[in-house]
């Protein structure tokens, strides 16, 4: 079953309101060091990019979406914290589940004559997108690891006709990018997202999404205090070009996570 077209809601007249919400509950994100932030951030993001259910509802995670309906935002936990340390931006540890995956995944888009084939390089991972799996002997030094990926990277990219993007790492424009997160307010603006794409107040046959008005987002996160104008040109344009973008933000983040002085440091503070 296919979504139908998103329900709008302009205030807190609608039945679906978010009733919940309080952004006053999400003061104590200021406490958070910047790497504990980042779990937050990336524990919702996520949830973000789970496939639908067949009615078109996003899944969630009950037990947790519970925690933030009475109140405590802070959710990330020890799988979010296990993730993160096999991850940093593009690449990943892969463990023996991902490996099965994608060998089962390979196997059913290439069923008929799958030994034939010339050898492909560019495999389906566990976060849907294709990547080049390679081995990395770690009794060596980072050093000569890191020489050799990038003498590696250089033949397959060559190989696999996939140019290098232009790298854009600059600390002062990454910290001030990175800080529009927080006074954004882009934690407590995921959370509507996802309660939009996850509502569980109408049955399957009849779900549809719900569409926050822009008035209504101005109202929840910044209790009517900023001009529609304002957010337009702003806020809204960050949350669409950069919270939602993962070519803004994985690169952000993974810039971020290598500064590690600035990890420590408060987020509040930055």
């Amino acid at each position: 079953m296919q979504p139908t077209q998103p329900i709008r809601i302009r205030n807190n007249e609608h039945q679906l309101w978010p009733t919940w919400f309080s952004i006053e509950n999400y003061r104590c994100l200021a406490l958070l060091t910047v790497e504990e932030f980042i779990n937050e951030l990336d524990f919702r993001l996520r949830l973000c990019d789970l496939a639908s259910l067949p009615s078109g509802r996003k899944p969630r995670d009950d037990k947790k979406w519970a925690e933030v309906e009475r109140g405590f935002v802070v959710i990330a936990d020890q799988l979010t914290e296990e993730a993160n340390s096999r991850q940093s931006g593009s690449v990943t540890a892969l463990n023996h589940i991902d490996l099965l995956v994608a060998s089962e995944n390979f196997r059913l888009d290439n069923q008929e004559e799958l030994l034939q084939q010339e050898p492909e390089y560019l495999l389906p991972l566990h976060n849907q997108q294709k990547g080049l799996l390679i081995g990395v002997d770690i009794t060596a030094d980072n050093d000569s690891i890191l020489k050799d990926i990038e003498n590696l990277l250089n033949c397959m990219r060559l190989k696999v006709n996939v140019a290098e993007p232009r790298s854009r790492s600059n600390r002062k424009s990454n910290e001030k990018s990175f800080k529009k997160l927080f006074t954004y307010k882009a934690i407590p603006y995921l959370d509507l997202l996802l309660y939009s794409l996850s509502h569980k107040q109408l049955n399957d046959q009849h779900w549809a999404p719900l569409s926050l008005s822009q008035g209504a987002l101005i109202n929840l996160l910044f209790e009517g205090s900023i001009d529609i104008e304002q957010f337009k040109k702003t806020h809204n344009v960050f949350y669409q070009n950069n919270l939602l973008n993962p070519d803004f933000l994985k690169p952000l983040i993974t810039n971020i996570r290598s500064e590690r002085e600035l990890l420590s440091r408060k987020i509040g503070l930055l």
